[in-house]
């Protein structure tokens, strides 16, 4: 009788523990179909891109727009990206591949969801956002079972940080029609602040006589296990890009903390397969 009712408690506490998971799995998804509709800011306005209007920026920012913008190309404001890539939680550690949509709208934020390998035939899956000053990540473990989560502070100051450097996957958020304010450098850097994104400092870019992007930097906040949070050099090194659309946009991009420094270390490769425009 006691083995019986032992059985009987240990499987009511399973059930208990699988009702909570599943709940709090809910709860996860909700927040990301809530911020992906927050985060469809559409151009209902017509605007298009005018590439006379760059003659006056500084030569490497002329070059870059005149690079990625089809002239006469609608100004969108949001785009959602399809990638495929491989990602390691530390330097020494493994490559695990991983499979994403984000959706990034540099006024608002962006929501990234993957699936990635994880233990053996497990796969772990999630999203981080960024979206009007809220910021958050989870991720479970064969759907249910709680892998990482972490929200506001130090984080939500790391994604401000990111949502300028993604905005490379919108090259109409740095015309000045939508508020960038660029600063000269040389014959190929040149940097630029994006309105609404007080907190994050200004990105740098290094571009390439053809007007191609070699690579972007900002100063961004890490953190996470084994690490100290604080500000750090953060870039995208650029290996090719694409025309999706009426956008040229970086196709192959490596991913580095400590981006230009003895201490640089590359933790992800991303490799966009499609892009849509709002």
């Amino acid at each position: 009788m006691v083995l019986k009712w032992s059985i009987l408690i240990v499987a009511a506490g399973l059930v208990a523990l699988f009702t909570i998971l599943r709940l709090r799995r809910s709860r996860i998804d909700s927040e990301h179909r809530r911020v992906f509709n927050r985060l469809a800011l559409p151009n209902l306005s017509g605007d298009t891109f005018d590439a006379r209007a760059t003659v006056l920026l500084p030569s490497p920012a002329s070059r870059y727009l005149r690079h990625a913008i089809r002239d006469g190309a609608p100004l969108a404001r949001t785009v959602d990206l399809h990638v495929l890539g491989e990602i390691r939680a530390k330097p020494d550690g493994d490559w695990f591949r991983y499979e994403a949509s984000e959706r990034i709208c540099p006024e608002r934020g962006f929501l990234w969801t993957a699936r990635m390998e994880a233990l053996r035939r497990i796969s772990a899956d999630g999203g981080d956002y960024l979206c009007d000053g809220e910021a958050a990540t989870d991720f479970f473990l064969g759907g249910l079972i709680p892998l990482a989560a972490a929200r506001g502070g130090e984080y939500q100051r790391s994604a401000s940080g990111r949502l300028l450097i993604e905005s490379i996957w919108l090259p109409s958020s740095f015309v000045a029609e939508r508020g960038a304010e660029w600063e000269p450098g040389d014959e190929h850097r040149v940097s630029v602040r994006l309105p609404g994104q007080a907190a994050a400092s200004s990105l740098n870019m290094t571009v390439a006589e053809s007007g191609a992007l070699i690579d972007v930097s900002v100063m961004r906040h890490q953190g996470g296990e084994g690490r100290n949070f604080g500000l750090m050099p953060f870039g995208l090194r650029v290996e090719a890009d694409d025309w999706f659309g009426d956008y040229r946009l970086p196709s192959q991009v490596v991913a580095i903390w400590g981006y230009g420094t003895d201490a640089a270390e590359e933790f992800m490769r991303i490799k966009v397969e499609g892009a849509r425009f709002l």
